[in-house]
């Protein structure tokens, strides 16, 4: 009887590793297509234009909004980061506004000299917003087809908007 409950307990213990520590990230639809229905824009100086994405190796969801003032804080690093990695047809960067309005996501974009396109959180399809986590800043990166590599919301855990690039491997240029 003893070994019966060891053996009970023991796989309670892993059933509940495996299921918040170990289980994959999902796959979710997320690519070019799924981006450009979301109506990308890009500030350029004065203009707003479109922007549609091109197939790329990775796909980066960075949730952010103006009023938001982590978000303020992590912008300038993260401009950094973009600067520093992201290579045309390997990284696509998208900017999530969680603003009230365009204007408002404009006017942040504007202020903060983001060089990357954005989409309104409300253009994208719920299940693809909510990999990201639960706050904002947040950011989700996937493969090009669509396998979730990391979030900021992984295993239950806030681990701020930085650490899911490290999933992205650079080719050698």
């Amino acid at each position: 009887m003893r070994k019966l409950f060891y053996i009970v307990v023991a796989g309670g213990i892993g059933f509940f590793v495996w299921n918040e520590y170990l289980k994959p990230l999902p796959k979710i639809n997320l690519n070019a297509n799924v981006i450009n229905n979301a109506n990308p824009k890009k500030v350029v100086g004065d203009a707003i234009e479109d922007a549609p994405m091109l197939p790329a190796k990775y796909y980066v969801l960075y949730s952010s909004a103006s009023w938001c003032g982590p978000c303020r804080q992590a912008a300038p690093k993260m401009i950094d980061w973009y600067r520093g990695n992201a290579i045309e047809g390997e990284v696509a960067f998208v900017m999530v506004s969680y603003d009230e309005s365009e204007a408002k996501a404009i006017e942040y974009i504007k202020s903060t000299g983001m060089p990357w396109p954005f989409i309104m959180s409300h253009n994208l399809p719920n299940d693809i917003l909510k990999q990201g986590g639960d706050g904002i800043p947040n950011t989700l990166v996937t493969d090009r087809w669509g396998q979730v590599l990391a979030t900021s919301g992984t295993k239950r855990k806030y681990e701020g908007p930085f650490k899911p690039l490290a999933a992205i491997k650079p080719n050698p240029r």
